[in-house]
């Protein structure tokens, strides 16, 4: 029973890549998140330290607003090391950024790997 149990978690854990989730940020050094839309900035960061900063239009907000708005991209855009930044483009586009320009993402693991996707619609 013990090892059936074990072998469908090992199981689970195979078919569903890592994928950084509001909860699992602190398993993060970094992420940074850049979006370009005809009239709009914004930016998103979070550092390991739980330093939260989001930016809109160049105001940067900090703190439980910043919080708030980096947990609500990162379920937005459901992250994983194998991320097709065309799947991510395309959700972002039908969520709420209709008039998206750019995508920006960068990710630093904990093994202090870099993960990095760039689209844009030219």
């Amino acid at each position: 029973m013990r090892r059936t149990i074990i072998v469908i978690m090992l199981l689970v854990f195979a078919v569903f890549p890592l994928q950084v989730s509001a909860k699992e940020l602190s398993n993060s050094i970094s992420l940074k998140v850049s979006i370009h839309e005809k009239e709009n900035e914004y930016i998103w960061e979070y550092k390991e330290s739980g330093i939260y900063l989001f930016s809109k239009n160049g105001r940067v907000y900090k703190g439980a607003q910043a919080e708030k708005e980096v947990q609500k991209i990162v379920r937005m855009l459901q992250l994983t090391e194998q991320a097709d930044v065309n799947q991510m483009a395309a959700s972002l586009k039908g969520q709420q950024y209709k008039q998206l320009e750019r995508l920006d993402i960068r990710w630093i693991n904990k093994k202090n790997e870099l993960y990095t996707w760039v689209w844009s619609s030219k």
